[in-house]
């Protein structure tokens, strides 16, 4: 156990004189014709773990620790508590196809520090909610630097990296993983004033990669402010469970990328908000809650499960989605019916939820939905 009782580990440089480090370091890559970002640097950290095993860090905090504060290479069992994050391209970045099981709870992170998030963390720990009566137009994530100069490149926005304006240092995330095996849970947490929250890739090739990114839970975290997406999947993803987060004037709650993705989520109890205090002509414009990119969309509609899998009986009320059976009988009759299609089902559920009359004055029964959406099983799923 690692145990700091308010220890500071410093990496000694404030933003300010990163800003065009990391302008120039992205350049180079967007020279050399790959994503201007600054990401190859994650491991250079103010903590490294690599090879590590059942350890426990807690009550630590990091300063200016650019590009990482933390990162974890195969590692396994490892759990990350009360740490206090200030700065960072990356807070915690994980990577390694043996990476797995690792506990993220009660940290927080403020990567931009020249807004009020200290004052909205107080409030969030102390009465639950952030500070309405504060002036948002301090937000500089939001108010003075644009998207493009975070994360713009020559393929999406047509613009190329600017070493003298250019906010590079700020494409980052909360929690960025890189293939790695899955079993991870982050809760808890709360993130503010930030590009981007949770973060995982799967580059694995297609005969392994549902080994990677797996049995993933997110639950009861705080992001305010998130610039870009609050949690992100990219490429594949498999039994991820989202839960009792709180979204505060984040543009994207929820997104995933371009490739086919498996991902299938219980998405209860999330609330998306917007501090009072934005004038409704200076609100930043949100994206919808949940998206898919329509590449993704075409090929495997997966995030329509979500309605499937969120069968706990308490949140039935709530679903605009037809009826679903509770978690029991829906065992049951997958156990019953064998291999299931996960995209037949989604294109169904689709269907189903804009057309739920199976006729003239009926709706289809819970059973009804479960036989039609196996008839299209072609591929397995694993549950």
């Amino acid at each position: 156990m690692i145990r700091g009782n308010g220890a500071v580990i410093d990496g000694g440089e404030p933003y300010d004189d990163y800003r065009e480090i990391a302008n120039r370091l992205a350049a180079v890559q967007e020279a050399n014709g790959r994503f201007p970002g600054i990401y190859y640097l994650a491991d250079n950290a103010g903590l490294v773990l690599r090879n590590c095993q059942w350890v426990v860090i807690e009550d630590l905090t990091f300063e200016g620790c650019w590009p990482t504060a933390i990162y974890l290479d195969n590692c396994q069992h490892i759990t990350l508590r009360r740490l206090h994050i200030r700065g960072s391209t990356i807070a915690i970045g994980a990577a390694g196809p043996y990476t797995r099981h690792l506990l993220i709870e009660e940290c927080d992170w403020i990567q931009d520090l020249r807004s009020h998030g200290e004052a909205d963390l107080a409030a969030i720990r102390k009465i639950g909610a952030v500070d309405a009566g504060l002036d948002p137009g301090d937000c500089g994530l939001w108010r003075e630097i644009s998207w493009d100069q975070v994360h713009g490149n020559i393929e999406d926005t047509e613009s190329r990296v600017d070493v003298e304006t250019d906010e590079r240092g700020f494409d980052g995330d909360f929690f960025r993983a890189w293939t790695i095996a899955g079993y991870v849970v982050l809760r808890n947490n709360v993130i503010l004033d930030a590009f981007n929250g949770i973060h995982f890739f799967n580059d694995a090739s297609d005969s392994t990669v549902e080994d990677f990114c797996r049995n993933i839970v997110i639950e009861n975290n705080w992001f305010v402010r998130i610039r870009d997406n609050a949690i992100e999947a990219e490429d594949y993803a498999w039994n991820w469970t989202v839960r009792g987060n709180r979204f505060v004037d984040c543009y994207m709650p929820f997104f995933a990328g371009d490739a086919p993705i498996r991902l299938f989520l219980h998405l209860r109890q999330s609330r998306l908000e917007s501090a009072s205090t934005w004038p409704r002509w200076r609100r930043p414009q949100f994206r919808p809650a949940f998206q898919v990119s329509q590449t993704a969309r075409s090929r495997r509609p997966a995030l329509c499960l979500q309605q499937f899998m969120d069968a706990e009986r308490a949140d039935q009320q709530a679903q605009p989605y037809p009826p679903v059976p509770p978690s029991k009988q829906r065992d049951r009759l997958l156990r019953r019916s064998g291999p299931v299609d996960a995209e037949g089902f989604c294109t169904f559920w689709c269907e189903l939820a804009e057309r739920p009359e199976a006729g003239p004055g009926r709706k289809f029964t819970r059973r009804q939905i479960f036989h039609q959406a196996l008839a299209r099983t072609r591929h397995t799923l694993r549950w």
